[in-house]
């Protein structure tokens, strides 16, 4: 296990400070037994992948110094492994006992497998049979609590429990920090500027962000730039290398990321990053400049609509024509004004539960729902026409940047700016 410690991770305050009261009372474990002070029982990790989980873990092992067991459930002998993985940690305390992705094995599903049935009722005996002086701690990590099962997040055994998100801007900010002040080619890059543009990125995004551009900027052997990390952001995104899109179809493909590039640039002052390259099965992508967007204002819902249907409206606006391109979009619109009304927004006559129409505890009359369908549609509508004119209105951005999209594929914020100022 790598010698990973607290000072490696980036962000995460909190979450840090709570891992020291651990490593303290492990460190210093017969003093605070003494003074009737008893170690927790189980430690629970939840957060989806890439975030942290077994980087934080790993921290909280190597600086508690302490033995260290761990539990593979992988193993075809997981219950003979549970005990003997306890038996092993109550021969030396204080110790760790650590079971990374334990959701992978446990997770609640439908119907267990008799083994897993077994094996459930294996760990919890286990836990359940540690006191206060057996200095053990259970670590545990897992993607999902809620697909945990219950009797295994009580008081007693995976009692205490830490939810890593998705870092704040003000987190990948340091995230950044840390991985680019490692390599001096880095030194000029903006940490700010980064962060704004990677919303969304987990920590191990960031990092993979960040080998994609010293691979490049080593083999081409250049000095990096940001326009060098907007090009790569797509590929950690989606998770795949571009390719070309149709020569037939990119004209509609380039209409339409300009048209979510206008309505972006008018409506929030942002200059987005546009590729009009191909990655698995998405066509395009626009990356906003955003420090977070993790909820919708109300008071700005028609403007992020507007820019959500902007590339639709680019392909009526430009092309006089709509294509597929656009399902993703309406559908997301269409969730943008539903999650308004689940707050009320437009009035309590037309509140339903996010996501539930009908069901067997919900009672919507005909009416409700017809108002709720109309509202959709008139938000839909007034946001995709305002889109239409905005992008008819300036029509000069998709002159000046069309032919060098389909010329590069791609074109970077700062490369933006240039066009826009007729520079080239």
């Amino acid at each position: 296990m790598k010698k990973y410690t607290l000072q490696d991770i980036a962000g995460y305050e909190t979450e840090k400070q709570e891992a020291k009261k651990l490593i303290t009372i492990l460190q210093n474990y017969d003093e605070y037994v003494k003074d009737g002070i008893f170690l927790p029982k189980g430690l629970l990790l939840v957060g989806e992948a890439g975030v942290g989980k077994t980087l934080l873990a790993t921290a909280i092992i190597n600086e508690s110094n302490v033995n260290l067991v761990t539990l593979n459930s992988k193993d075809e002998n997981i219950i003979e492994n549970i005990k003997l993985a306890f038996n092993e940690a109550r021969k030396s305390k204080p110790s760790i006992l650590f079971f990374d992705e334990i959701d992978s094995f446990i997770g609640a599903r439908i119907e267990f497998s008799d083994l897993q049935r077994r094996a459930i009722q294996t760990l919890l005996t286990e836990i359940d049979g540690l006191n206060n002086s057996n200095g053990i701690l259970l670590i545990a990590t897992a993607n999902d609590k809620s697909c945990l099962p219950r009797s295994l997040l009580r008081s007693g055994r995976l009692e205490k429990q830490m939810t890593l998100t998705l870092p704040t801007f003000e987190a990948r900010e340091n995230i950044f920090d840390l991985y680019l002040s490692k390599h001096d080619i880095f030194n000029d890059i903006s940490r700010e500027s980064l962060s704004k543009k990677t919303n969304g990125f987990t920590g191990a995004d960031i990092n993979n962000l960040i080998n994609e551009v010293l691979i490049d900027c080593k083999i081409n052997k250049k000095k990096p730039t940001i326009g060098d990390f907007e090009k790569y952001i797509p590929t950690i995104i989606f998770k795949d290398v571009k390719r070309e899109n149709d020569k037939e179809q990119l004209k509609y493909i380039v209409s339409h990321e300009i048209g979510h590039f206008i309505t972006t640039y008018t409506l929030k002052n942002e200059i987005p990053s546009i590729t009009v390259d191909r990655y698995d099965t998405v066509t395009g992508y626009v990356k906003r400049e955003n420090k977070n967007m993790n909820f919708i204002k109300l008071s700005s819902l028609e403007d992020d609509l507007t820019i959500v249907l902007g590339g639709i409206a680019g392909e009526k606006a430009i092309m006089n024509d709509m294509t597929t391109l656009s399902d993703g979009d309406v559908k997301k619109a269409e969730e943008m004004i539903k999650n308004a009304i689940s707050v009320g927004m437009f009035g309590f006559d037309c509140y339903y539960p996010i996501n539930e129409k009908r069901g067997p505890n919900i009672v919507v009359s005909d009416s409700k729902i017809s108002k709720i369908e109309n509202k959709i549609s008139e938000y839909m509508n007034r946001a995709l026409e305002k889109g239409v004119k905005i992008i008819k209105e300036n029509i000069d951005i998709y002159n000046k940047l069309k032919d060098e999209l389909i010329k590069e594929g791609s074109l970077s914020s700062e490369k933006i700016s240039k066009l826009l100022k007729g520079e080239r």
